[in-house]
């Protein structure tokens, strides 16, 4: 059941982050609680060497990154694989 809570969870984080990179209209409070939520979960499964917490954490730090980078500079392509690697897996979590 947490699996999939956290799952969803997951999916919310990267559309968030994608709909705020583009339309930019997302509050700054919003993006600083999932990239907050996407550190914090990803130290704490960090303890059991998961390679896919440590990539919870880049994703994390670079979603916190965006907020002080326009959206400009921001590059689509590490938006893309951020967004890709958090959606799937939420739905890995989800099967």
């Amino acid at each position: 059941m947490l699996i999939k809570i956290l799952g969803i969870a997951d999916i919310t984080a990267a559309l968030i982050f994608f709909i705020s990179t583009i339309f930019s209209f997302i509050p700054q409070k919003i993006i600083i609680i999932i990239s907050v939520y996407l550190i914090i979960k990803g130290i704490i499964f960090a303890i059991m060497l998961d390679i896919a917490s440590i990539i919870d954490i880049i994703a994390g730090t670079i979603i916190l990154s965006s907020i002080y980078v326009s959206a400009t500079l921001m590059h689509p392509i590490i938006v893309f694989i951020v967004c890709f690697f958090l959606i799937q897996k939420g739905i890995f979590s989800l099967m």
